[in-house]
């Protein structure tokens, strides 16, 4: 009663209303259509819809994000329910899959684990959902042609294309083309009116007026009335085992998709909560399973809709819900002539703008090791499949934090007047340095993943600059070390003692400084003497 008080008693109403309205135009149809991309009845998505606006309406901690299922989820789904195409089982399984994810995130959410929305990195997701998005778009192949294909993988759908296009139904080709020809016009010729509910509205009536399905233009069929019921999926235990990676794909990809967006969407209250956010579309898909849909996440094209039609508060996705709610209550019947042709247009339309040409390009012109990664993403997504892209991608994301912590550089360092501070000698030419001092930084923790780097720069560094008989490090930047560096230090020490040099550790704080205290090196007062600034250091 508290909640629905502070609802009704909340600001803009009237906008939340039309935002709410103006989602389900473009949502109902998207709905239908990731459906039968996840191999499931049309009425599914609706199901999986119902639970997660509800779900997150009360949960969640953005006013405009759309939780309901999106492209990306729904080909997770049906890679995670692969193996049960064939059992009889492939809902039930799809439906487990959605409750499992929930509860990986639910526990996540639980224990805090929040920051891994970061494990994913920015050019690994662009790379992966590019991939995607052509893994789908191709995979409608089959829908557009009136054809059975293997729409899990791009390449298994191209390499049967040739004889997919002997048995293709022109009528069918040509009821898709037209759903793709009008959802590309109707939003240049008439912004306001919605254009994929405005195409499915008129791909019904065109199929009752022409007989299409007489034509031999497969379409949804019937489909049942009423809110869906809970029920448990009757699956084995080795079932669920089985699921277990999928389930945590799915919840893993549900999770970066809805906390990215909800930074992309956040206002003057600040990006959403991540933990809470795992509470949210955990709960948001352990509903979806229970009500016999499938996997939910953040809708970009959903939520982008919501924000700009003015929504405030998560009223907004209340009154999708009840929408939604409304369709299965009493227009469901309408549906039962609306050509799978054009579900598989609104599909391709949908998730096109998934694929990340324009990304690609900012990448290569400013980083170009970030290209190669969201280039391999892609590359590993389309020929392996989503969820092995979805690995492929993970991996990418945790090589590349090793190799940029594993290969920091050792920078030589000058003093500069005008600044009063040290810098780097190649990137300041008024930089002057000490005779006989030798001044190094390195950036970031200092472990054994890159001790060797770190040990090898030094003595390098401290032979081409002789004579030298002091190096400096400027250990400002360095916020930790682990017992592989204190032997490295030490191990350093000496070698550098050997040759008349000692050496000096300045600027060492926090953490990293107690540690290196706590060591034989740091109460050693001789070879390493430590000094709260370079100027101190180099001044002694």
């Amino acid at each position: 009663m508290a909640v629905a008080t502070r609802w009704l008693a909340g600001p803009a109403p009237r906008r939340d209303l039309v935002a709410g309205l103006t989602v389900a135009a473009v949502l109902v149809p998207q709905e239908l259509a990731y459906a039968t991309l996840a191999g499931l009845p049309a009425v599914a998505g609706l199901y999986a819809a119902l639970a997660g606006l509800a779900v997150y309406a009360v949960l969640g901690s953005s006013p405009v994000l759309s939780v309901n299922p999106t492209a990306t989820s729904s080909v997770l789904a049906a890679a995670a329910g692969a193996a049960f195409v064939h059992s009889g089982h492939y809902p039930a399984a799809l439906a487990l899959a959605a409750i499992m994810a929930g509860a990986i995130a639910i526990a996540a959410g639980i224990a805090r684990l929040g920051f891994l929305a970061q494990l994913l990195s920015r050019p690994v997701l662009i790379g992966y959902a590019g991939g995607a998005a052509l893994i789908i778009t191709v995979g409608q192949t089959g829908n557009l042609l009136g054809v059975s294909v293997d729409a899990r993988r791009a390449t298994h759908v191209l390499t049967a294309l040739p004889d997919s296009l002997t048995h293709a139904s022109l009528t069918t080709l040509a009821v898709g083309l037209a759903g793709i020809a009008a959802l590309i016009l109707l939003p240049r010729v008439l912004p306001r009116v919605p254009a994929a509910l405005t195409v499915v509205v008129g791909s019904i009536v065109a199929a009752a007026v022409f007989d299409l399905a007489g034509h031999g233009v497969a379409t949804v069929g019937d489909l049942p009335r009423g809110l869906p019921g809970l029920a448990w999926p009757g699956l084995s235990a080795g079932d669920a085992r089985s699921l277990a990676g999928p389930a945590l794909a799915l919840a893993l990809v549900g999770f970066t998709e809805i906390v990215a967006q909800g930074r992309s969407f956040a206002r003057g209250d600040g990006p959403p909560d991540a933990n809470r956010e795992l509470l949210a579309l955990g709960a948001a898909n352990v509903t979806s399973g229970l009500f016999g849909g499938f996997a939910v996440s953040s809708s970009f094209s959903c939520s982008a809709v919501n924000a700009e039609a003015g929504a405030r508060t998560k009223r907004a996705g209340a009154v999708t819900a009840a929408v939604v709610a409304l369709c299965l209550l009493a227009a469901t019947g309408l549906l039962h002539d609306l050509p799978m042709a054009t579900l598989a247009a609104v599909t391709i339309m949908s998730v096109v703008r998934l694929i990340p040409v324009r990304a690609l390009r900012r990448l290569y012109r400013l980083q170009r090791d970030d290209f190669a990664v969201a280039l391999a993403a892609v590359a590993g997504t389309v020929v392996l499949g989503i969820l092995p892209g979805l690995g492929l991608a993970v991996a990418l994301s945790i090589a590349g934090l090793l190799y940029r912590v594993t290969v920091n550089q050792t920078e030589i360092l000058g003093y500069v007047p005008e600044q009063d501070t040290w810098r780097r000698l190649d990137r300041h030419p008024t930089a002057r340095t000490e005779p006989g001092v030798l001044v190094l930084r390195f950036a970031g923790p200092l472990y054994f993943a890159n001790v060797a780097r770190f040990h090898h720069d030094v003595t390098q560094a401290a032979s081409d600059e002789a004579p030298v008989r002091r190096v400096v490090i400027d250990a400002r930047t360095i916020n930790y070390l682990d017992t592989s560096a204190i032997d490295s230090l030490s191990d350093l020490r000496r070698r550098l003692a050997g040759d008349g040099i000692d050496l000096a550790v300045a600027g060492l704080r926090g953490p990293a400084l107690d540690t290196l205290r706590r060591s034989d090196l740091g109460r050693d007062a001789g070879p390493v003497i430590l000094y709260p600034t370079v100027r101190q250091a180099v001044a002694a």
